[in-house]
């Protein structure tokens, strides 16, 4: 204990006797930090938060972390880096630096941040040195993000809407096959009314007198009969196809109007700001930080000096 307060005496003591070149030289650095901060590049950031929408939830993925995928994706980045030609603005050419790639998608990602809120929604920050640009960058994102949600949805909506039309023609040739087979029998064995006709024969099989008709009209019955259950079974075939037929044509009505809708995926919760207060750099934190860590390396070299002056004596 006694080592510890000895220890804590002779720490004061160094500090109090360099106390005034200490602070001196910690006030010298943080007014140079001051003035530093006037050469320094102003940044001014950006913030929007949007909401999905039109977005159908699923067991994998929420809503806002779907639309979360689609504002982080390459896609994005690459369209807007075309669009503002970031490449140039940020100072690289991916032709003449190694890396160059990678580097843009580091300076991409400190200058454009996405996140999720608390609230199941997107907040959106970018920085740049002017604060129209990162406004309109800010937007530009948004609607990329909205473009290429469309485009992914319409080959989704239109590989099913193929689909479900080739399984139409599919569908409608088929009955048409069957209906053609039908009028094929019906012309060949004259039958008008399947029901009607298969009465006058059951009723002409036999005459009044209660005998049999002759083996040549029973013949002729049978081979109607046969003819009349043959065209029961395809009418049943067709009735299946025409079920098959108005559930399908259903959902292909519906993938129709899909393809061609101009919904918006997002709605707008704060839309991108305009600030006119820099964020970087914030002076009176460069300042602080400076004079703070100045006075910790300037009293840490009296130590050292005290402590090797003491060896030397001894």
């Amino acid at each position: 204990m006694e080592n510890n307060q000895i220890d804590l005496k002779k720490l004061l003591s160094v500090l109090i006797k360099n106390i005034k070149w200490i602070t001196a030289t910690s006030l010298l650095a943080a007014i140079l930090a001051f003035i530093t901060t006037f050469f320094l590049k102003e940044k001014y950031k950006s913030i929007s938060v949007i909401f999905p929408a039109n977005i159908a939830e699923n067991f994998n993925a929420s809503a806002n972390e779907e639309l979360m995928q689609y504002l982080i994706s390459n896609d994005v980045k690459k369209k807007v880096a075309a669009k503002f030609n970031l490449y140039k603005r940020y100072g690289i050419d991916t032709l003449k630096i190694k890396g160059g790639n990678a580097l843009f998608d580091y300076e991409f990602s400190e200058r454009v941040k996405i996140s999720s809120t608390l609230y199941r929604s997107s907040e959106i920050s970018v920085i740049d040195e002017d604060p129209i640009f990162a406004r309109d960058l800010n937007y530009a994102i948004i609607e990329e993000t909205n473009n290429l949600i469309k485009t992914r949805k319409f080959e989704i909506v239109n590989s099913y809407y193929l689909n479900a039309e080739s399984t139409i023609k599919t569908e409608l040739n088929e009955i048409d096959s069957l209906k053609s087979a039908a009028k094929i029998i019906r012309t060949k064995y004259n039958i008008i009314d399947e029901k009607s006709q298969a009465k006058y024969i059951a009723k002409n099989m036999y005459s009044s007198s209660g005998k049999s008709s002759s083996p040549e009209l029973v013949e002729q019955a049978k081979l109607l009969s046969e003819k009349i259950d043959e065209l029961g079974i395809i009418n049943s075939q067709i009735k299946a196809h025409l079920k098959v037929y108005q559930e399908i044509k259903i959902q292909h009505d519906k993938y129709l109007l899909d393809r061609f809708n101009n919904n918006n995926y997002f709605s707008y919760v704060t839309k991108p700001s305009l600030s006119d207060k820099r964020c970087y750099p914030i002076r009176s934190l460069f300042v602080a930080l400076t004079f703070l860590s100045v006075f910790i390396f300037s009293y840490l070299v009296a130590l050292i000096k005290a402590t090797n002056k003491k060896q030397g004596v001894s």
